[in-house]
């Protein structure tokens, strides 16, 4: 029995350090929520780590755009 559903029989044998997550086949679905959130959504301290990290490359994203941005309309920053 894994998470209140039947396994339908069988041995499960799990190796020391090994973590296991249930996934339902028809999990509920936010609306306004992106593919992404949807993936991240779970609070295993790894799915955490993972979406503290797509936030990070995305604030990093737009930060390197507005730089960009910056750059061709002539202005410079103080190293050049």
């Amino acid at each position: 029995m894994i998470a209140n559903h039947d396994a339908g029989g069988g041995k499960l044998t799990i190796p020391g350090g090994v973590v296991m997550e249930y996934l339902p086949q028809d999990p509920p679905f936010e609306a306004d929520a992106t593919v992404l959130e949807q993936i991240f959504k779970g609070d295993s301290p790894l799915m955490v780590l993972l979406r503290e990290y797509e936030i990070a490359v995305e604030k990093w994203r737009k930060l390197l755009m507005m730089y960009k941005h910056r750059k061709t309309f002539g202005f410079t920053t103080a190293n050049g």
